[in-house]
């Protein structure tokens, strides 16, 4: 996976990394479609790909995944963030220590483009709150959610649904 790092103003990093999906092995989607921005308060995060077309991906299934709706346009994607921090070990038997909501969006375009922040002082999702945004590995995960359901909005574009093997991935190591 190609990455570039680069510095900017005020002891900000700027780095990005390719998209690959579905799963963190899958084929690249978008060149250097991730981007984080790094300070010592927090993280700002960006994903640019081509929105996935309709029925060409795996879903969720909507039995097991209340978000998760069937393919239809426009579709739902959202973003998270999950950050491993070595120094605050796993949460819960997971790898990683934290997980924030980056964005939701229903896309019916030819682009998908999520982007959040994440700060030290964000309440995460799961684990424990950020301490060390400039030295910690992130992972951006776009999880899809089928096409759009009314009737489990705005959920549907903010709750995670499917798991690894279904989402997108741009690492930041």
């Amino acid at each position: 996976m190609a990455g570039v790092v680069s510095a900017q103003g005020g002891g900000a990093t700027r780095e990005t990394v390719d998209v690959v999906g579905q799963g963190p092995d899958g084929p690249t989607v978008a060149e250097d479609g991730g981007t984080l921005r790094r300070r010592n308060n927090g993280i700002q995060t960006k994903i640019k790909m081509p929105t996935p077309e309709p029925e060409t991906y795996d879903y969720p299934n909507p039995d097991e995944h209340p978000t998760a709706a069937p393919p239809g346009h426009p579709e739902g994607f959202t973003l998270w963030v999950f950050v491993f921090d070595d120094e605050q070990g796993g949460y819960d038997g997971n790898p990683w220590s934290t997980v924030f909501f980056g964005a939701g969006h229903m896309v019916g375009g030819s682009n998908l483009t999520l982007s959040g922040n994440a700060s030290t002082s964000h309440e995460p999702v799961a684990g424990f709150p950020m301490e060390n945004p400039l030295d910690v590995e992130v992972h951006l995960a776009v999880a899809p959610h089928g096409g759009l359901n009314p009737e489990i909005m705005p959920e549907q574009i903010q709750t995670p649904a499917g798991g690894p093997s279904m989402w997108w991935f741009a690492i930041f190591d």
